[in-house]
């Protein structure tokens, strides 16, 4: 391996997340050598530190830094990244996570493979299975190999190679890093915190046109613990852990047939590759229905937006994911394409039908009269509450 990356944690006020993060590195299968350097930023509280500095790390060096003044989030990662000046490649972990057994072999052979692809800005040890953009179900195509390509960031573990964080710190420090929906950036990132360094990751992406590499089976989950930015605790973002696979069949740019941009869409070449019916026409993808008119650079979009306009072609929302609708040739009129010179929007009758019919669609195991019952519990369970303080 070329690679032996650094584990670095990023830590604040949590001591118990921070214990649970540690703890599953300790049962990993982590080589021997391999550095852990553990980030606190200033609290005003000791605790954090205590426990850093008492932890038994066996597997290496272990390098407790502590910032004398509270960097918030953002300048805290970036300085974080920039270890990688000095061990070359590092793994970073925040201490809502936990980790896989097999997170370090992965990270390894991912960072080996990709360390010199220009397209590749980063690697995540997460893998989503929800889109944080429109709030429903991502599954990304299967084509055969253990990863797929994202336009989007990862923030739940991820790596880097010192070559990559310096191409994106070269554009941090240099370049206009203001967010706006006309860089086409999803409209929830764009409203993110200023304390968010991940938002400005994500634009670097968009416009340098480079991706992370994600794992089918994810190393790493996040448990949302109560803190600065989450104020309830919330099970969202958990996904099952990969706990034995140690080897990864990781696919070229070109070999790939999974590749996403940063709303999540399927990019329109590997629908091309698929079906024919769509190699002449130049349109650009909105399945999830979050992109904004506007900012749509192709003459076409095929998307599950209410058009006015007589659609070029239509298709179903029944096969999953939605993009095997298009890639089989699925024809009904829940997904059209629309040439945008001819076409506005337009909120149908129907849209409200159409919505409990989409939630559906994407929740798996939530049909909608399941989620009604959930919302009826926790309004009841919040009343009881309520009765209860009073008394």
């Amino acid at each position: 391996m070329k690679n032996k990356p650094t584990i670095v944690v990023v830590a604040y006020n949590r001591v118990d997340s921070l214990s649970r993060l540690l703890q599953s590195l300790l049962v990993s299968n982590v080589e021997t050598n391999t550095k852990l350097v553990i980030s606190i930023d200033y609290s005003g509280d000791d605790s954090v530190e205590s426990y850093a500095n008492s932890f038994d790390w066996p597997h290496g060096e272990k390098v407790v830094i502590t910032h004398e003044e509270n960097l918030g989030l953002r300048k805290h990662v970036l300085k974080c990244g920039d270890l990688t000046t000095k061990y070359g490649s590092i793994i970073l972990l925040e201490d809502d996570l936990v980790v896989s057994p097999m997170f370090y072999q992965y990270t390894q052979n991912a960072l080996d493979f990709y360390e010199d692809n220009c397209h590749v800005g980063g690697v995540s040890l997460y893998n989503h299975k929800y889109n944080v953009n429109s709030r429903l179900t991502f599954e990304p195509l299967v084509d055969g190999f253990d990863n797929y390509w994202l336009q989007f960031a990862s923030s739940w573990g991820q790596a880097w190679t010192v070559k990559q964080w310096k191409e994106f710190r070269a554009w941090y420090d240099n370049d206009q890093i203001m967010l706006t929906e006309e860089d086409s950036i999803p409209t929830n990132v764009v409203n993110w915190p200023e304390s968010s360094w991940l938002k400005y990751f994500i634009k670097y992406l968009v416009v340098k046109n480079k991706y992370f590499i994600y794992p089918r089976e994810s190393l790493t989950t996040n448990f949302s613990d109560i803190g600065t930015h989450v104020t309830k605790k919330d099970f969202t973002f958990q996904v099952s852990l990969s706990l034995s696979k140690d080897h990864f069949n990781f696919s070229s740019i070109d070999e790939s047939n999974s590749i996403y941009d940063v709303f999540f869409e399927i990019k329109p070449q590997i629908l091309k590759k698929f079906n024919k019916a769509l190699d002449n026409i130049n349109f650009e993808v909105d399945l999830y229905g979050t992109k904004q008119l506007s900012t749509i650079k192709s003459e076409f979009l095929l998307s599950s937006k209410d058009l006015i306009g007589k659609p070029v072609m239509s298709f179903a929302r029944e096969l999953r994911p939605h993009d095997l609708n298009i890639t089989s040739n699925f024809l009904i009129n829940e997904n059209a394409i629309f040439n945008l010179a001819n076409s506005h929007y337009f909120i149908s009758k129907n849209s409200k039908q159409s919505k409990i019919t989409e939630n559906e669609y994407y929740f798996y195991s939530l049909s909608f009269n399941r989620l009604i019952n959930i919302l009826v519990e926790r309004i009841k369970y919040k009343i009881k509450s309520m009765i209860q303080v009073k008394l």
